[in-house]
């Protein structure tokens, strides 16, 4: 409890709504919350022998809320999207990442994830993007968002949290979504994993993402965590 209180920096705000900003990583099912990259691990928690590590989803709208608490409208992502391209360039970007620094985070939903993370037994975990234009049909969104890896305790948590969140306001991953146009507008779900001690570690296509044929798979790894595959 005392690591809790002297490392966050949190804001309250009103309920927004009966459902809970965080869920077990099994529960997190919905693309429309938790992005495709969580719905399709929770996914496999019903598939029997695929072992999954455990974790937990934070909503995308928790960072709605702290987006939406803290920046003008004018600077919310979708505006930027669809907006002229001098507005996605770095030296306002960069103003726009140090405001949400600043920010403490909504109340309700850090507390839940605290708890999350307590739950697991406050493991090293990976804190990992999971936005809802990403890994999907139409975008996969590869190497546009963040990963933090290593991360332990409640205040490198926050911090990785953070980075997350602010690498949506990175030029290259504003352009990115700008050329695809969504419609809906972009946001960020967080997927938070007990990080496993690999030897080796890398990605699985069950497409084969350079032949572009389906039903043959490809492999791609390396030693250790994997970190210069992903």
């Amino acid at each position: 409890r005392r690591a809790r209180a002297t490392s966050l920096r949190i804001r309250h705000t009103p309920d927004r709504h009966a459902m809970p900003d965080v869920l077990p990583l099994s529960a997190a099912r919905d693309p429309a919350r938790f992005g495709a990259k969580t719905a399709a691990l929770a996914a496999l928690w019903a598939v029997p022998g695929v072992r999954v590590p455990p974790g937990f989803a934070i909503d995308q709208s928790f960072f709605r809320a702290f987006i939406e608490g803290v920046l003008p409208a004018s600077q919310w992502p979708e505006r930027l999207v669809h907006g002229p391209e001098r507005e996605r360039r770095e030296d306002r970007l960069s103003k726009i990442r140090a405001a949400l620094d600043r920010a403490p985070l909504p109340a309700r939903g850090w507390s839940e994830a605290l708890d999350a993370y307590a739950a697991l037994g406050a493991p090293v975990v990976a804190v990992r993007s999971s936005a809802l234009h990403e890994d999907t049909r139409h975008a996969s969104g590869a190497g546009m968002f963040s990963t933090a890896l290593g991360v332990r305790g409640p205040a490198a948590l926050e911090r990785a949290v953070r980075a997350v969140f602010e690498r949506l306001y990175d030029e290259r991953a504003l352009t990115y979504l700008a050329r695809r146009a969504p419609k809906d507008p972009p946001s960020l779900a967080i997927l938070v994993q007990r990080r496993g001690a690999a030897t080796a570690a890398g990605v699985r296509f069950t497409d084969d993402p350079v032949r572009r044929q389906s039903g043959s798979m490809r492999v791609e790894a390396t030693l250790g965590r994997g970190v210069s595959v992903v």
